[in-house]
């Protein structure tokens, strides 16, 4: 009990003292505009110029994949389409290769079309060839 009384006065004062550790103490935190705080902040603490990547590239590199953040869309030339195990692939120019998944739906695409990919609903992607003609198809690589 004895013991408990000098421990419960030391508490008592660290926890009704002002904590200085609490307060901000870098400037650029006192900057209200996010944009001008991200400057301030790139400023003082520069990134690493082998870390960084714009951000619109690395979604686009990423898209279809799971870790990715997405644009909209991704539209890309076909280098090739290959025919292995009764499913068609498509490789385009960007490197993306994707897998048709809709058996029903026979697409013409061939190498040097321009095709688009979207997202659609439920986690599927939606290509649309150059004839308009829109197919599912799932990211392999």
């Amino acid at each position: 009990m004895y013991l408990m009384r000098p421990f419960t006065i030391l508490l008592t004062c660290l926890l009704a003292s002002p904590l200085p550790a609490l307060a901000s103490s870098h400037p650029c935190a006192r900057v209200a505009d996010p944009s001008a705080r991200l400057e301030c902040y790139d400023a003082a603490f520069p990134p690493d110029p082998g870390a960084v990547m714009s951000a619109p590239d690395a979604a686009r590199s990423d898209f279809g994949l799971e870790k990715s953040v997405e644009p909209g869309r991704v539209e890309s030339r076909v280098s090739s389409v290959d025919y292995a195990r009764g499913a068609r692939s498509v490789t385009l120019e960007n490197g993306h290769v994707w897998v048709q998944t809709d058996a029903k739906v026979n697409a013409q695409v061939r190498p040097g079309d321009t095709v688009s990919v979207r997202r659609g609903m439920v986690g599927n992607y939606i290509m649309t060839t150059a004839n308009g003609v829109a197919v599912r198809v799932r990211r392999v690589r």
